[in-house]
């Protein structure tokens, strides 16, 4: 899940290509796609937290090493305690709230979020379908 909702994000907000004749076909993808969604910023917070976090797990693994060397975290933790900081991954059951490095997700919200992104790019794609069978009658 933690996956999806960073692959959903990376076609939300998309990184400049580093590829010119990508950079110019499609400058406005990311943007035109949460119109095309009808989604705003607040909706996709988690999303971009998730995506960010994802994206740069090795600096900030590095960046708490260099805290603190001798600090140690775990990679996959189960707790109703409070998170403290240095677990690479938990979970807590009683919240249903998991923790990735500094992002904390309210999983509930988020399955919520990508099933609302699922129905509505759907029926973006049905529109689309529509307009090409429109466009290709005689």
């Amino acid at each position: 899940m933690v996956t999806t909702a960073g692959t959903a994000a990376a076609f939300i907000w998309p990184l400049d290509s580093r590829k010119r004749a990508l950079r110019g076909a499609f400058p406005r993808r990311g943007e035109d796609l949460r119109l095309l969604l009808n989604l705003d910023e607040n909706e996709l917070s988690s999303l971009r937290g998730v995506r960010n976090s994802l994206m740069h797990i090795d600096e900030r693994m590095e960046e708490l090493y260099l805290s603190d060397s001798f600090h140690l975290f775990s990679v996959w933790k189960i707790t109703t305690d409070p998170v403290q900081g240095g677990n690479f991954m938990s979970w807590n059951p009683e919240t249903e709230v998991l923790s990735f490095l500094d992002l904390e997700i309210c999983v509930p919200n988020l399955i919520e979020l990508l099933t609302l992104i699922e129905h509505r790019a759907w029926a973006a794609v049905q529109t689309l379908q529509q307009v090409f069978e429109e466009d290709a009658l005689p």
